[in-house]
């Protein structure tokens, strides 16, 4: 060894301290990481509060991706409808009305097209906490309603609420909305809301209830109702009003 490779070792021996002691020292002072509260112990979505408490709900719907108005229609409200079906809405427009629905102390609902995995991975992940799926018919589509917006168990020691989904995990917008919590209680906490539009929907309605759980509410689509029963194909508006209310009274 020569005598400059002597001189830089003792260097490193010499500096090598001052390196390690800092690091050392900013490891012991940094905060100890706060792991996410416990599944099901924290509950964000204040409609579903209200809901259970037995309360009244009251919302807006806003089909266009100006944030202002959205802000506006806040006002006095406990939700928005973000309507997504019958709208050019896209989800990264969506995505902002959400991010100024939540700093207006409203919950965000979004109606998506479809109930698709898409279509729901991208309304959760963007941070909406209602899931409103329309045109629900069969069993299979009110079971991917729920299937899609909720998390898996998760960590088995500590299970997620159930039920528990085929929701995928990555990183998205709802996380820095609703907190450190959200991982761990999203699922007690987005609500399913079935739209039941056509004859055939209410003829199932029961088996729907019945067969898939995690359904918190049921809208019967009244003016869809009309257009596509037969009995209105037929012309018999008495005995279509009749139905419908059957159909609403009776559940």
């Amino acid at each position: 060894m020569s005598w400059k490779h002597v001189i830089s070792l003792a260097v490193v021996i010499m500096v090598l301290p001052f390196l390690v002691v800092p690091l050392v020292i900013a490891q012991q002072n940094r905060p100890a990481r706060v792991p996410p509260a416990a599944p099901g112990t924290v509950t964000f979505n204040t409609v579903k509060t209200k809901l259970e408490a037995g309360q009244q709900v009251f919302c807006n719907t806003i089909s266009s991706p100006d944030t202002d108005a959205a802000r506006k229609a806040c006002e006095g409200q406990d939700y928005i409808w973000i309507e997504m079906q019958h709208s050019p809405l896209t989800f990264q427009e969506a995505a902002a009305l959400v991010r100024v629905i939540v700093d207006a102390g409203c919950i965000p609902f979004i109606r998506v097209p479809q109930a698709t995995q898409g279509d729901i991975q991208k309304a959760t992940d963007i941070g909406a906490l209602g899931i409103i799926v329309p045109m629900v018919e069969t069993v299979e589509e009110a079971h991917n309603a729920v299937w899609y917006s909720k998390f898996p168990v998760g960590n088995v020691k500590s299970p997620n609420t159930q039920p528990w989904g085929f929701r995928s995990s990555g990183g998205n917008q709802a996380r820095g909305l609703w907190g450190r919590d959200y991982s761990t209680n999203a699922n007690n906490n987005i609500m399913i809301m079935i739209q039941i539009e056509t004859p055939q929907g209410a003829w199932n309605l029961d088996r729907i209830l019945t067969e898939v759980p995690g359904i918190d509410i049921v809208m019967i689509a009244s003016n869809d109702f009309v257009m596509l029963s037969l009995l209105n194909l037929l012309g018999n508006w008495q005995q279509n009003i009749e139905c419908r209310a059957s159909v609403i009274y009776d559940r």
